[in-house]
């Protein structure tokens, strides 16, 4: 065997090979270091980004770009002079001076309104029993049986008129018959399956809320459903707000029990201008959230899109905490109940309806609110499961005026506060230009 040696013993293939490979990364260093300087740059840009950002935004969640935001006690809080930019010849609605950054949890926020009814109900369970005599003597009374699952009482189709009836407020209580301390009423007989408050935000539309009145309590009770039924008025000529009258009536019929120890199961949300066609379209407590008005005689009875739960929309109590409530920001007609819609497939994903030869309505005959500017309601709806949580039951604010037990109603007189300035100009800019495009131009 011939033996071969290297002249230089310390040389070898391996050694060669790495000696290539440093070569190859000296080549790649001036790369490496032009990627670390952009790294750098970027990292810089973002921290000066969100230092920017907190100048704007401040330290409690207030908008900074403006004057400071003044804080009144019970009302909608809003930037006086939120952050505005224009573009071409009209004004970028900005939805970020509108949130609180501070707001609290959902979960927190429905925890407090919880245990807020909690108490009521213990208050009202004691001074019940306070007011007993003391000799009087308990007697144990045989507990009613549960009410059918299908009511015996059911007509069917109803019929009504899309004209408000010509009947006062007496007329209307003798129809209805006996009824509860405001509006509310149990069935004799059963013991009812659920118990259900129905809402109905509400302002200078009083035949209408006859007309309604005329045909909800008879079907109601054909259903054999406890309830009450809450009219939640806006006071004062500013812009409605339906989002935030439908909130304030939430939180404070949920601590209106309906008798010692009982809560809400559910709530049914109700516009004044609708009437039900048929009383098998339940009111009672749904398993998902329900739209109940499917088919409207305004919309050729044909439901227009997916997510539409205005007009009659049921929802069981803890599933109206889940989705925090209906938004606060839409100041006008149209856009909350589609901003609830995405809410509700958001967090909770399914939207139940009865089939469309039940869920029918008929509109009442009535002019039609001033709509909400179109940049503001579309921005909006393009964000809506993304603030949610920084938007609803968590951050509302309003005062409640007055609390009122009606015969066939409990009325809830509450001040929303005023729209942001934003929304105003917004608004303003609209309507001039409505009128441009209706008014023809001098000759």
């Amino acid at each position: 065997m011939r033996v071969v040696r290297l002249r230089n013993p310390h040389i070898s293939r391996r050694g060669r090979g790495r000696w290539w490979g440093g070569g190859r990364c000296l080549r790649l260093l001036p790369l490496l270091c032009i990627l670390l300087i952009i790294a750098a740059l970027s990292i810089l840009a973002v921290s000066e980004m969100s230092l920017v950002q907190k100048r704007q935004i401040g330290p409690t969640g207030a908008a900074t770009g403006g004057a400071a935001a003044r804080i009144m006690p019970g009302r909608v809080q809003h930037p006086q002079q939120p952050h505005q930019q224009t573009q071409g010849n009209g004004m970028v609605f900005k939805i970020e001076p509108l949130l609180r950054r501070n707001a609290p949890s959902v979960e927190l926020a429905a925890q407090v309104a919880q245990n807020a009814a909690r108490a009521a109900i213990v208050a009202r369970i004691i001074v019940s029993e306070s007011v007993l005599p003391a000799q009087h003597s308990y007697t144990c009374a045989r507990p009613l049986d549960d009410c059918p699952r299908v009511p015996p009482s059911l007509r069917g189709t109803i019929n009504v008129s899309s004209s408000p009836i010509r009947l006062g407020e007496r007329a209307v209580e003798t129809h209805v018959g006996v009824l509860g301390p405001g509006g509310s009423w149990r069935p004799p007989d059963c013991t009812p399956r659920h118990t259900v408050a129905v809402v109905i935000p509400y302002r200078d539309r009083w035949e209408q809320l006859l007309t309604l009145l005329y045909y909800l309590h008879p079907l109601l009770q054909r259903q054999q459903l406890q309830y009450r039924v809450f009219v939640v008025e806006q006071t004062g000529n500013d812009t409605f707000n339906k989002g935030v009258l439908m909130n304030a009536g939430f939180l404070t019929a949920l601590r209106m029990l309906p008798e010692p120890g009982v809560m809400f199961h559910c709530f049914v949300f109700h516009d004044v201008d609708m009437l039900p066609e048929d009383d098998r379209n339940m009111y009672s407590c749904p398993v998902q959230p329900r739209h109940m008005s499917v088919a409207v005689n305004e919309l050729d009875y044909k439901l227009p899109y997916r997510q539409l739960v205005g007009g009659v929309f049921a929802i069981r109590t803890e599933h109206f905490f889940k989705v925090n409530g209906y938004s606060n920001l839409y100041w006008g007609w149209g856009g909350e109940d589609d901003d609830m819609g995405y809410r509700v497939e958001h967090v909770l994903t399914t939207i139940s309806r009865p089939p469309e030869e039940i869920a029918r309505y008929t509109m009442i005959k009535h002019e039609k609110r001033k709509p909400l500017a179109w940049k503001v309601r579309v921005k909006l709806l393009r964000t809506s499961w993304r603030r949610y949580r920084l938007d609803g039951l968590n951050t509302v604010q309003y005062n409640l005026l007055s609390t009122v037990e009606h015969a066939l109603y409990t009325r809830l007189l509450v001040d929303v506060g005023h729209p942001p300035q934003n929304i105003r100009v917004l608004q303003q800019q609209q309507d001039n230009d409505d009128r441009r495009t209706t008014v023809a131009p001098a000759s």
